[in-house]
């Protein structure tokens, strides 16, 4: 069997990375997960953006980069990931985030029948009343019964 196929950087790098690209975009190009980016900026003593990081910078604001801080232990100078294997499959993110694309992808599809056999009964009522409903002024339905799912369709 081969070895995995490493990734290698040096605390500056990924300092770097970190502040110039949101978790999620560098968790799909390293093909691990964000949570493990963020284990891994805190076991190396880099500081991560903060949240709403990324919204307060497209929006303007000015925003505050610590610098990275220097380090007593030389063996936290250099990071190693191994990306997950079965990642290698997924789609890196887009406008929608990793999550979405992960699930618009072929065999994640969800496919809905034309005919609803035999419905939970809180399903079944929930149909009823919104057929016997009639659009809002934005054409909008509402189911009228009391035991129904809260729902507003088009």
């Amino acid at each position: 069997m081969a070895d995995p196929i490493r990734i290698r950087l040096t605390r500056q790098e990924l300092y770097e990375k970190v502040w110039s690209t949101p978790c999620i975009k560098l968790a799909a190009e390293f093909r691990i997960s964000d949570v493990l980016i963020g284990k891994i900026c805190a076991k190396h003593q880099i500081p991560k953006p903060p949240p709403g990081y990324w919204a307060k910078l497209a929006h303007g604001a000015a925003m505050i980069r610590p610098p990275l801080p220097s380090i007593d232990d030389p063996s936290l100078a250099f990071i190693e990931i191994t990306p997950d294997a079965g990642a290698s499959q997924k789609i890196p993110p887009g406008e929608g985030g990793l999550k979405h694309l992960e699930e618009s992808l072929p065999e994640n599809k969800i496919v809905v029948g034309q005919s609803l056999d035999d419905p939970r009964p809180l399903i079944r009522a929930t149909r009823r009343s919104l057929r016997a409903a009639s659009p809002d002024s934005d054409g909008f339905c509402s189911p009228g019964a009391k035991e129904c799912l809260n729902v507003r369709v088009s």
